[in-house]
């Protein structure tokens, strides 16, 4: 049983492994039910029960299925945060590492892609104290101060696990935003997004002013996040929006690894409301599969939906091979019936046949001889046919 306590990465693990089987039983039974379709299709007798749509359908799913096992394939977790300059986001990774690793500051602190790991071994990670979780982050230098987005998106976020996008609070989205994750969008199979709302310590000032400035935000993120991507529906949006101060939350936890109390020092109001909205988004890291089992169920149905279409269509086949194998037992048993009467019929023509022949014979020879002894009695021997029989007569004896 898994410890209660058990931190989000602890999960993060342990979900790997269940996930890492499934995919693993699923891309084999893609690749069976690929292999089974392609021999069906190209089986000219069993032409009715598969198609090339079907075909190519399930053979795509074997790639995607193949591509989301190498991402599973990681060990650790990879998390890529975006947001345009001086939002945070350097401050966000310190705040989730306890410490300050990253450099932040106003202006262009980060002016590259940095990626935050530490290994001994061949495989770099990072651990941070008091957790045996491996960890590896990407932080970029800023939507708006480079012009190598597509490049960056290939080459560094394709396998990526989580994207967190850091807004600031005291603005609102910026186009310049929107485009970035629309080109995410386009080049990745719904990317895991969270909306992180920097600097929402800021809100303390004017309190009668920010439950309507959170809910023009939650508005507008979720309008984002459903009807411009539709990454997610309505209902699962406000679990991916946090409002929430990293600089607060990184300072709470250097005072904490220090030994002094969390919540000392100069902290707005309402500072333990945003650190419980910190922790809750670092626990929602835990849905980072949400996506992989979606597409898995998507696939599943999909071919589930092609194996009950090749079923229906075979047992369609077999009702009809039955049908005309019965049809066809029936006209044989028919012809053989037929054909034991007309031999019948021909045999019993040609004894009659034969009877009438003898009997018509039999008659005739019947006639004639009765008609015999008149032909005897009436027979008169012509005297020249007399005289010339006699001298043939005596020619053959005298030659003799």
């Amino acid at each position: 049983m898994a410890e209660v306590n058990a931190s989000p990465l602890k999960h993060f693990v342990t979900a790997k492994k269940k996930i890492n089987g499934i995919f693993e039983q699923l891309g084999a039974y893609v690749k069976e039910s690929t292999s089974f379709l392609d021999d069906t299709y190209k089986n000219e007798e069993l032409d009715p029960v598969t198609t090339e749509e079907q075909v190519l359908e399930v053979r795509g799913y074997l790639a995607k299925v193949a591509g989301i096992g190498e991402v599973l394939a990681r060990r650790h977790m990879k998390v890529v945060f975006f947001g345009r300059t001086s939002n945070g986001k350097s401050s966000v990774i310190n705040a989730m590492l306890c410490d300050k690793v990253l450099p932040s500051g106003i202006g262009h602190t980060t002016n590259c892609f940095l990626r935050v790991e530490g290994t001994d071994g061949n495989e770099a990670f990072l651990l941070t104290e008091g957790s045996e979780d491996r960890k590896s982050i990407k932080v970029h230098p800023g939507i708006d101060v480079t012009t190598e987005l597509d490049s960056w998106i290939d080459k560094f976020c394709q396998d990526a696990d989580v994207f967190v996008l850091v807004a600031n609070s005291e603005s609102t989205l910026m186009q310049t935003e929107k485009s970035f994750f629309h080109k995410v969008n386009e080049r990745l199979s719904s990317p895991n997004i969270f909306i992180l709302n920097n600097r929402w310590d800021a809100s303390a000032s004017e309190p009668e002013y920010m439950e309507e400035v959170r809910r023009q935000h939650m508005d507008r993120c979720s309008n984002f996040l459903v009807e411009e991507l539709g990454v997610v529906d309505r209902a699962q949006a406000s679990d991916r929006i946090f409002f929430v101060s990293a600089k607060e939350v990184l300072q709470a936890r250097v005072q904490k690894a220090q030994g002094m109390p969390e919540a000392g020092g100069a902290l707005a109001e309402g500072f333990q409301a945003r650190m419980f909205e910190f922790q809750n988004f670092e626990r929602r890291f835990e849905t980072k599969f949400e996506q992989h089992t979606v597409r898995a169920k998507q696939i599943s149905e999909s071919l589930r939906r092609i194996m009950d279409s090749v079923h229906v269509a075979a047992q369609e086949q077999r009702i009809y091979c039955i049908e005309t194998k019965e049809d066809r037992q029936d006209r044989l048993e028919f012809i053989d019936k037929q054909l034991d009467l007309l031999t019948m019929d021909c045999k019993a023509k040609i004894k009659k046949i034969t009877e009438e022949v003898e009997r018509q014979v039999s008659n005739a020879m019947s006639e004639e001889i009765r008609k015999l002894n008149v032909l005897v009695e009436d027979f008169h021997m012509d005297s020249t046919h007399h005289q010339w029989c006699s001298r043939s007569i005596r020619t053959s004896c005298t030659v003799t």
